[in-house]
C-alpha cells in the first residue's frame, strides 16, 4: 500500500512542461509541498516573458551567496536545485545592476532590460536599428514600433510609457 502511495506521489510530481522526467511543474511541486502561492508565483515569473522584481526569498538566497555559501548548500536550505539557486542569484544581480544603471541613466534601454521592463528580443531589435536610449524613440509612433520585428503591443506600449515617465517632471 505504501509503495502505491509513493508511486502516485511520484507520478504527480513528474508532471512536465516541455522537459524530461526531472522537470517538475511548479503547481505539482506546490501541491505536494504546501507552498502553492509561492510556487505558482515563481512559475508565472518563469513563464512570463518580462521579469519581475526579486522577491524577499530571492534576495535571501542571493544574500546567502554573498556570505560565501555554495549553491549546493543554498539549494538544500531553500529546497531548490543548485542551478536554480545560481539562476536566482544571477537574476537578483541583474536586477540590482539594472536599477543602478537607471539611477545613473534613466534613458538606458539596457537597464530596462536588466530589470525586466524590456524583453531581450526587443532590446536586440532596437539595437539593430541603432537605438540604445529611450530618448532616441522620440517621434516614433506606436504603429511604427509595432511594425518592427519582435516588438509587440505590450513591449511597444512599455517603451512609450517609459519614455513618457522619463520626460515627466518630478
Amino acid at each position: 500500500m505504501a509503495a502505491a502511495v509513493d508511486r502516485t506521489r511520484a507520478q504527480r510530481d513528474m508532471v512536465c512542461i516541455g522537459g524530461g522526467p526531472k522537470t517538475v511543474h511548479a503547481s505539482a511541486r506546490a501541491a505536494s509541498s504546501g507552498k502553492t502561492a509561492q510556487a505558482l508565483a515563481s512559475a508565472s515569473r518563469v513563464r512570463g516573458a518580462v521579469k519581475q522584481a526579486p522577491t524577499e526569498r530571492d534576495r535571501a538566497i542571493a544574500q546567502r551567496r554573498t556570505e560565501g555559501r555554495t549553491f549546493q548548500r543554498i539549494g538544500r536550505e531553500f529546497d531548490v536545485t543548485p542551478e536554480t539557486a545560481r539562476s536566482i542569484c544571477r537574476r537578483v544581480e541583474d536586477y540590482d545592476r539594472g536599477a543602478a544603471l537607471l539611477r545613473n541613466n534613466p534613458a538606458s534601454i539596457e537597464a530596462l532590460g536588466l530589470i525586466g521592463e524590456v524583453k531581450p528580443s526587443v532590446q536586440q531589435a532596437l539595437r539593430s536599428r541603432g537605438i540604445e536610449r529611450l530618448t532616441e524613440l522620440e517621434g516614433v509612433t506606436l504603429d511604427q514600433l509595432l511594425s518592427w520585428p519582435h516588438v509587440g503591443k505590450q513591449s511597444a506600449t512599455a517603451l512609450l510609457d517609459a519614455l513618457a515617465r522619463m520626460k515627466k517632471p518630478e
